[in-house]
């Protein structure tokens, strides 16, 4: 048998029930409560919309009919990273250094006394670079004693005294400075403050640049050129040159750039001697710059190269180059020397 569906109910005709006629009269107005609360809600957002600042309160009616919200308390982010507002000012280097030398740290006192000398964060003070210095060296710091001889040699903050700077360079030399030791053979070499020896310098000269001081390594390359104390190796020193100047001494690109220019111990090549004067005194020698003055004035066949020469001699000049001082006074002299009414002119035949 096919199946079917159930029949709808048969409602009775709402004339002909009065019950029906008053369920409907309750569901009318019913529902027109209802339009009219909401037509109230979407008037009240809408002013809130236009004319509140600082939020809307809810109306009396629809408060009544929900509690009101109990306040949070927000618990606060302890990960978050602080602000600049909030996070501690850091001590400065000088201030750091200061605390470490006060408890007894032999580098603190060095590094601050550097600070003094240079003048970096703090104001320029000699006297108490020589204080710090005299401190950490007491306390058998190395570098110290060679910062400390280095001021005596010179007479910044404290008196000049080439002797007491030859003792403290050997004290630091043989505590292994490789710096004291070229200082020390320096003044070996020069014969200021000690008696000149030419084998002892060249001893510490190697000494320091076998400790990979590129200093050492300049100076040792000087007397290889020269053959003093040592027997002449222009092709070593070409070697030591090299590695000085890859250490950012410009002194040393000067020196390979001589090499070069006389074919001594290296390939004759002029190119390459001027781009080593070039660097040489980009690296701040005023030998390189003067050289390379030179250099330009002879070859120059522009009105821009002997400009550039002549920049190249001041800068050389404020750096003390005397010859380099002397050379831009020649050139700035007028070529053109006034002649007398009467002498004959040169270029007439």
């Amino acid at each position: 048998m096919r199946a079917r569906f159930a029949p709808m109910p048969q409602w009775p005709a709402p004339w002909r029930d009065r019950d029906f006629r008053l369920w409907t009269s309750r569901r009318l107005q019913l529902l027109a409560f209802c339009s009219l609360a909401f037509h109230c809600v979407v008037a009240a957002s809408f002013s809130c919309a236009l004319f509140s600042l600082g939020g809307c309160t809810p109306a009396p009616a629809l408060a009544m009919a929900r509690p009101a919200a109990q306040p949070t308390h927000v618990k606060p982010n302890t990960n978050q990273h602080p602000t600049k507002s909030t996070r501690q000012k850091e001590p400065s280097q000088s201030t750091l250094l200061a605390r470490a030398c006060e408890l007894g740290s032999p580098r603190g006192c060095n590094d601050l006394g550097v600070l003094y000398e240079k003048g970096e964060e703090v104001e320029r003070d000699a006297a108490r670079a020589v204080v710090l210095y005299s401190k950490a060296c007491d306390a058998s710091l190395p570098i110290a004693c060679t910062n400390l001889g280095s001021m005596m040699q010179t007479g910044q903050g404290t008196d000049k005294d080439l002797a007491q700077a030859a003792v403290l360079y050997t004290r630091a030399c043989d505590q292994k400075d490789m710096l004291a030791c070229n200082h020390l053979g320096d003044m070996y070499a020069t014969g200021k403050g000690l008696e000149r020896d030419d084998g002892r310098a060249v001893e510490l000269f190697n000494k320091a640049c076998d400790g990979q001081q590129a200093n050492g390594c300049m100076n040792l390359a000087a007397m290889l050129q020269e053959g003093r104390g040592i027997d002449r190796d222009t092709q070593r020193a070409a070697k030591l040159y090299r590695f000085a100047c890859d250490h950012s001494l410009g002194t040393a690109c000067a020196g390979l750039a001589n090499l070069y220019l006389a074919g001594d111990g290296v390939p004759n090549d002029g190119v390459r001697a001027l781009a080593l004067f070039n660097r040489g005194c980009e690296l701040g020698s005023a030998t390189s710059c003067y050289l390379l003055g030179v250099r330009l004035m002879k070859g120059g066949r522009t009105t821009n190269d002997k400009m550039r020469a002549r920049q190249l001699w001041r800068k050389a000049c404020d750096k003390e180059h005397a010859e380099a001082c002397a050379q831009l006074a020649t050139s700035l002299k007028n070529p053109k020397q006034p002649r007398r009414p009467n002498a004959p002119n040169p270029a007439s035949p």
